[in-house]
């Protein structure tokens, strides 16, 4: 259900699935402007893995829940950056606004995750982080 006139200009020729490119959003849910989406059909590399996958995903434990969420992804980014590419840092919010004291980084590939390891009980804004490598677990 299209509206105005996008909905003309694309009723004539619906689109393909092979020609949908999700492109992801920056929001409260820890997506990063440019980071690849999950979601492309056809061709896949199966070095790579999807965002949110088990296989390239980290729970991080132990965040001082009083520090921002801007900051606390910043934090996340600079400290998960030294390993590989970070494709998404999410620090889930309570109803007010607040993070939760947790956050899953989705790093590029399982090697990039792996090279994450060594962060276990890393001191990070002020706080020894802990590690889960199994977050689905």
């Amino acid at each position: 259900a299209l509206s105005g006139a996008r909905a003309g200009a694309q009723a004539s020729a619906p689109a393909a699935p092979s020609d949908i490119r999700l492109r992801p959003v920056s929001d409260r849910s820890g997506g990063l402007e440019g980071s690849s989406g999950g979601g492309g059909g056809g061709g896949s590399d199966p070095r790579r893995v999807r965002l949110g996958d088990e296989r390239n995903t980290v729970f991080v434990k132990g965040l001082d829940a009083s520090v921002p969420e801007q900051e606390t992804r910043r934090a996340l980014l600079q400290a998960f950056g030294s390993c590989g590419r970070v494709l998404q840092v999410r620090v889930p919010v309570d109803a007010r606004g607040r993070p939760k004291g947790f956050a899953l980084v989705v790093m590029e590939d399982a090697s990039a995750k792996g090279r994450t390891a060594h962060l276990n009980n890393a001191l990070v804004l002020g706080r020894f982080i802990r590690l889960d490598m199994r977050p689905g677990n």
